[in-house]
């Protein structure tokens, strides 16, 4: 019985900065939130969130209509998410001493997300990935939006250091004459329609605009205009992105 209890309780150990035990493996937690928003786990149990909320390793994040969340997992990447949208955390491993495996997989379901990658991407650039219904996206230290429909979906690069480039792989409904699309330039987007090949655009101001206000909260917007007005534009594509002023994220 002693044997069995020892046993027991060493599977609750940290490894890696994580948890053996998938349910305890903290992701992040909500550093701002407008509306009805839930967490849903793998045993189908269901909480409303709120601000300082705890988020968990596959946990099914979903928003009601009106709704607008934003998530600051442990190793500083932020998470925004519109309304009417879903979002499960499919993996994430993350602590000083993860070394090479530390990762992050989120499954986009629906909706609009904006992306800022944090630590987990200078410890190990090719583990951070997003998955649409259509594609998988290799990020590597960038801010990206995603708009994910029933048929199309649209990837926007909104910042992208300079070395750095975002890998676009169509997994479902694309033509096979081009599943793969690199972009090494902020300003681009990428359309991902079913039947067709991959293809990489140019997105407008007013287009940028209108995402943000879709998907950012408010106080986001208000740091977003006080960096175009400092700047006296838009933000420089190599400018550096501070997280908010926020209680830090719980490890």
């Amino acid at each position: 019985m002693k044997t069995l209890c020892l046993l027991l309780a060493a599977a609750s150990i940290v490894v890696s900065g994580t948890r053996v035990d998938a349910a305890n493996v903290l992701a992040g937690t909500v550093s701002e939130i407008e509306g009805k928003v839930t967490a849903t786990d793998t045993e189908g149990k269901a909480r409303q969130l709120a601000v300082q909320s705890e988020v968990f390793l596959n946990d099914k994040i979903v928003t009601d209509a009106g709704a607008k969340v934003e998530i600051l997992l442990t190793d500083n990447s932020e998470l925004s998410q519109g309304e009417n949208g879903e979002m499960v955390i499919n993996d994430y491993v993350f602590g000083d001493d993860a070394g090479k495996k530390a990762g992050c997989t989120l499954k986009c379901v629906k909706g609009l997300f904006r992306i800022l990658t944090g630590k987990i991407v200078e410890m190990n650039p090719d583990q951070f990935r997003v998955q649409t219904r259509m594609a998988t996206i290799g990020i590597r230290g960038c801010e990206l939006g995603f708009e994910v429909g029933e048929e199309d979906e649209d990837v926007y690069v909104f910042d992208l250091p300079e070395g750095h480039s975002i890998e676009v792989e169509q997994t479902s409904g694309g033509d096979t004459r081009e599943r793969r699309l690199t972009i090494r330039k902020a300003g681009a987007a990428v359309a991902i329609r079913r039947r067709m090949a991959l293809k990489e655009r140019a997105f407008t101001t007013e287009e940028k605009d209108k995402f943000f206000k879709r998907a950012l909260l408010r106080r986001a917007l208000l740091k977003r205009e006080a960096i175009r007005e400092k700047l006296g534009g838009e933000p420089k594509p190599d400018a550096k992105h501070k997280p908010l002023l926020r209680p830090k994220a719980k490890r």
